[in-house]
């Protein structure tokens, strides 16, 4: 069997040993910050604080990214466990929970919301509002 590119943290997401898994490495939810420039084509404001935000990650071996909540944030993450067993009874196929997917090579990763198979796909959830949800309906 090939070995992945990749090493599974098999941890509950939030977690302190997910937050330490992440040190350092670029995020599926930093990833925008990376590639920000300004009209000038300057590096913007937020893709200088990630790198940043990183760099001091890799030298301290604590984390700077802030947490991020709000109802809106908590209430989707309540909703979560729902919505993948909607994805489930709607396609058929069993979704496996997932901590921390780290490239063995370079500083990046994820939180998948959710792993099909043997990692044939990956599973993102979204529980907008129903506000949110209602508009793009």
């Amino acid at each position: 069997m090939q070995s992945r590119p990749f090493t599974v943290i098999a941890c509950d997401q939030r977690s302190d040993e997910w937050r330490t898994a992440r040190l350092g490495r670029l995020t599926g939810s930093r990833a925008a910050g990376a590639f920000g420039t300004t009209k000038a084509g300057q590096w913007s404001a937020d893709r200088k604080n990630l790198k940043t935000e990183l760099m001091l990650e890799r030298l301290t071996n604590q984390p700077q990214e802030r947490a991020v909540g709000g109802y809106q944030v908590r209430d989707g993450v309540a909703r979560e466990p729902m919505a993948r067993f909607t994805y489930e009874c709607r396609t058929g196929t069993i979704v496996r929970s997932c901590g921390f997917v780290s490239d063995n090579e370079i500083p990046i990763g994820c939180s998948p919301d959710g792993v099909l198979g043997d990692f044939e796909g990956l599973v993102s959830i979204k529980s907008p509002i129903a506000a949110t949800h209602l508009a793009t309906l």
